[in-house]
């Protein structure tokens, strides 16, 4: 009994020795209380704003834009490389010109339209107004009329035979001399949004019947094979020339308007956590422009930081595509609008990150259409340089790491 009493009060000694209080450690020395914490929020107005505009190529859109807006009109250029399917040995009977619209632009008013041969070579993807408006023969091949409507085919009827029977002999020739049509207007007060050869349904062709000896009439449909809006801004003002301090900071579809803000981020440590940052305009109700339901009454604004350059030159300015813009809709009937969903906020609050922590300078952000080209639609914001009330503003909430009890002060 004695040696088992003893072996208990060896090992309750051991343990004892053992087990002594850990020594404390650089852990132990932190105040565990002070945990970061959210910094009081700022609110920002922009120091620097800006409004231009410029023309953007349209020939990957799935639609085509023909008629006129607000400050705004657009043609329609087409080729057919389609017509060698037609039998070249054939006589053309009739032709037709089938174009499917989506939905009408202003007045359901009709618009005379006339035909151009074009005459030199245009490249669908960088093709603007001024590439085709000294490169297609005056007089026109055919003059048609049509009312825009919602969601109709357009049939046009095309009278001028012989020209139809031309471009079916040019398109088996080894040098092309019909490059499409042009299709123009001399005034309206509206339009239509047409389906274009990059739609998956509905694409626009040419219709034609033909007659041969012994053979009878044969119906060949020959598919646009490019095509691309021409949409003309048609204020006094000259392209990509920035105008500082406007008014108004005009974001427009067929206008092609952009506008510029920079906000100074210096009173925001370096190393500060953006959890959020909320960019929100006044909307100018005088300066919209939302024609009719067909559109819905929304209007999609972009946001981007500009990575080039500091001086705001538009023919320099330049955004990072490698990231995501902050892409929101706006309401015509609203005071205000906001990058307020949540993509937004948080493409938004990305950029401003990259700002304080100096990982890309802070040359201000460009605010542009989405869909520019799309149709006529124009969304305005105030710019605060009248009144400062309706500045833009830049709501910034962000924290600081915790400080060490033994940091200096």
């Amino acid at each position: 009994m004695k040696k088992i009493l003893a072996l208990i009060v060896i090992i309750i000694s051991f343990f004892r020795c053992t087990n002594n209080k850990p020594l404390p450690n650089g852990y132990e020395l932190l105040d565990l209380d002070n945990q970061s914490e959210l910094a009081p929020p700022i609110t920002l107005r922009p120091t620097h704003v800006g409004c231009y505009w410029s023309c953007q190529p349209a020939g990957d859109k799935s639609t085509l834009l023909l008629g006129s807006g607000k400050d705004a009109q657009s043609f329609v250029v087409f080729q057919c490389r389609n017509l060698n399917k037609v039998d070249s040995a054939a006589t053309v009977v009739s032709a037709k010109l089938a174009m499917r619209s989506s939905f009408h632009v202003g007045e359901e008013s009709a618009l005379t339209v006339t035909a151009h041969q074009v005459i030199d070579e245009w490249d669908e993807s960088t093709v603007l107004w001024q590439d085709i408006e000294d490169s297609y023969i005056v007089e026109p091949v055919e003059t048609f009329e049509f009312t825009p409507r919602d969601t109709t085919w357009q049939i046009i009827p095309i009278a001028n035979v012989a020209f139809i029977e031309e471009w079916i002999q040019d398109s088996y020739r080894s040098t092309t001399e019909i490059y499409g049509l042009l299709l123009k207007f001399d005034r309206a007060r509206g339009g239509a949004v047409f389906y274009s050869s990059e739609a998956t349904v509905y694409t626009p062709y040419v219709e034609i019947v033909t007659q041969r000896e012994q053979v009878g009439l044969d119906t060949t449909y020959a598919y646009f094979s490019h095509d691309a809006s021409l949409v003309q801004n048609q204020t006094n003002s000259p392209a990509e020339t920035l105008e500082r301090d406007p008014a108004t900071l005009r974001v427009g579809n067929g206008t092609g308007y952009k506008s510029l803000l920079q906000f100074d981020l210096s009173q925001i440590p370096r190393e500060a956590t953006i959890h959020q940052a909320l960019l929100t305009l006044a909307i100018d109700q005088a300066e919209i422009y939302m024609p009719g339901e067909s559109f819905g009454e929304t209007f999609s604004v972009a946001a981007h930081a500009v990575a080039a350059d500091s001086l705001w030159e538009p023919t320099a300015i330049k955004i990072d595509s490698s990231r995501s813009a902050a892409v929101d809709v706006a309401a015509g009937g609203s005071e205000a609008f906001a990058f307020d969903s949540k993509s937004p906020v948080q493409n938004m609050s990305r950029i401003v990150q990259r700002w304080v922590s100096e990982i890309t300078p802070n040359y201000g952000m460009l605010i542009y259409p989405y869909n520019q080209n799309s149709d006529f639609q124009e969304m305005a914001f105030m710019s605060g340089v009248t009144d400062t009330s309706s500045a833009p503003t830049l709501k910034i909430t962000y924290s600081l790491l915790p400080a060490h009890r033994f940091a200096h002060p």
